[in-house]
């Protein structure tokens, strides 16, 4: 494969959590393939990306429970604020684009 690895998701659920990893992302894998590591870029606007480090992955039926990687429960809230839901995404295997 050239290049880095990546994927196409389509997000159906964002989830906060009351502790650690914070914050949980029920998607569709569209496209490629998604491994703990990785990193999920929400698009801000033409010019900014917010990138999020995945820490688990795991399939739920047809779906994939990723579990993203924030600090706190505070950084996790913010990112829960871009209400990305319904959204389809890259993920990357790097953190840049």
């Amino acid at each position: 494969m050239d290049g880095p690895a990546e994927a196409i998701i389509t997000v159906y659920r964002v989830r906060p959590r009351s502790h650690p990893p914070w914050l949980e992302v029920e998607a569709t894998l569209d496209a490629g393939e998604v491994r703990p590591g990785m990193f999920l870029h929400i698009p801000m606007n033409c010019l900014l990306n917010l990138t999020v480090p995945i820490a688990a992955v795991e399939p739920v039926g047809a779906r994939l429970r990723l579990e993203l990687d924030c600090d706190d429960e505070l950084d996790a809230d913010l990112v829960a604020a871009f209400n990305f839901a319904g959204e389809t995404l890259w993920v990357l295997e790097t953190g840049e684009r």
